[in-house]
């Protein structure tokens, strides 16, 4: 029985998803692209490191196809096991290939951790304000990990102006600890309360990141009741680095109703000469902002 379901769930990770999008330009200037992508700390040396010179290629080139106008990603880090450390050779790489896009909140590593930039495409959009807010006993010092073991958890956000006019998007990019359902609802409870004003004043509020939850969770709960609809994301988005994932998704899209989703999210599961982006496949949704 076991074998039977473990050949189901592998045979749906295969059917599920797609390794193509419509290209942006050929969408409706009324559109916005919206993805996530957890990108898999490196440390300098060792298997990790040789891993991601393997794969940092097809990281650019996902991110590239994928073209969305604002791109959430999680874990650009480079770990050296040190309290604090200066070099981010995942960022810096990605800064440098893909000069067509801005990147917000991000800072010197000694005042800001930048594990969780936002990304938006410059012809689109005007950075307004930036910044960054760590979930209830989960965030000091600043970066990355405390005496504890655990990782330092925080959300990243940016305000974003429409070139082309219209109201501010407010962007939240999270990422939720994978071992505690109590931590993941704290931080869910935090993004709530951070998002609330804009909520009630009717601005578009995007909510995007590395849930490490499904959408039908207590932590996917508080965010619902947080006025916040959930992308219908289908099928497993983290695989393990091998292509194949054996449980729904846990990289979520969530908005405000000032937007509305254009059919479903997809996984996009797209590798290139044989190199996945990373060890989850990037969420991407299209939708329409009123």
């Amino acid at each position: 029985m076991l074998v039977r379901l473990s050949a189901l769930l592998a045979a749906m990770a295969i059917l599920v998803g797609c390794t193509s999008l419509p290209s942006n330009d050929q969408l409706d200037s009324a559109r916005l692209r919206v993805a996530s992508l957890n990108a898999l700390y490196i440390r300098p040396s060792g298997p990790r490191f040789e891993a991601w010179l393997d794969r940092r290629e097809a990281m650019v080139s996902a991110i590239a196809e994928i073209d969305a106008d604002i791109f959430a990603l999680q874990e650009v880090e480079t770990f050296d096991g040190r309290p604090l450390h200066e070099e981010n050779l995942q960022l810096d790489f990605l800064m440098e290939r893909l000069p067509s896009y801005g990147f917000a909140a991000i800072g010197p590593p000694e005042t800001v951790p930048s594990t969780q930039p936002i990304l938006y495409r410059k012809d689109r959009f005007r950075l307004l304000d930036e910044g960054f807010y760590f979930y209830p006993g989960q965030g000091d010092p600043v970066f990355p990990r405390r005496a504890d073991g655990r990782q330092n958890r925080y959300a990243s956000w940016a305000l974003l102006q429409p070139l082309e006019g219209g109201p501010p998007i407010h962007v939240h990019n999270f990422h939720f600890d994978h071992q505690s359902g109590t931590r993941r609802q704290e931080a869910a409870s935090k993004i709530a309360t951070e998002i609330a004003p804009a909520i009630a004043r009717g601005e578009p509020v995007l909510v995007i990141g590395d849930l490490n939850a499904l959408r039908h969770s207590p932590t996917a709960a508080i965010l619902r009741r947080a006025d916040l609809a959930f992308s219908w994301i289908t099928g497993p988005t983290f695989h393990f680095g091998t292509g194949i994932g054996a449980f729904p998704a846990i990289d979520h899209l969530l908005y405000s109703e000032r937007f509305e989703p254009v059919g479903r999210g997809v996984v996009f599961r797209r590798n290139y000469d044989g190199q996945l982006p990373s060890d989850h496949h990037p969420v991407v949704q299209d939708f329409i902002l009123d």
